[in-house]
């Protein structure tokens, strides 16, 4: 089990580090994550919290937070998921190579 799921990251991770670093953390970091969760989260805060006298949607804080996180996305992933799967992939293959 552990060596197919191995197998699979080694070639997912190939074809991955064809890209740039920028593309990967978009891709990964920004549309398939942060976006549905603050789109998710807010849309969930919207409907839930509505009826409350103090609760107020504001497009200015929607944009500033919708930036912020993709930003911080960007560089999360950018500097620390693109070295974990290198280490991962460098340790797979060399250990594959032995």
């Amino acid at each position: 089990m552990s060596e197919e799921k191995d197998k699979r990251f080694i070639s997912y991770w190939n074809e991955e580090r064809k890209k740039n670093r920028w593309l990967f953390a978009f891709q990964q970091g920004v549309l398939r994550f942060v976006w549905p969760v603050y789109f998710g989260s807010e849309l969930f805060k919207y409907f839930i919290r509505r009826g409350e006298p103090n609760y107020v949607f504001s497009p200015e804080l929607f944009v500033s937070g919708f930036v912020i996180w993709t930003g911080l996305a960007l560089l999360a992933y950018q500097f620390f998921m693109w070295p974990t799967y290198e280490k991962r992939y460098k340790r797979l293959t060399k250990k594959e190579s032995d």
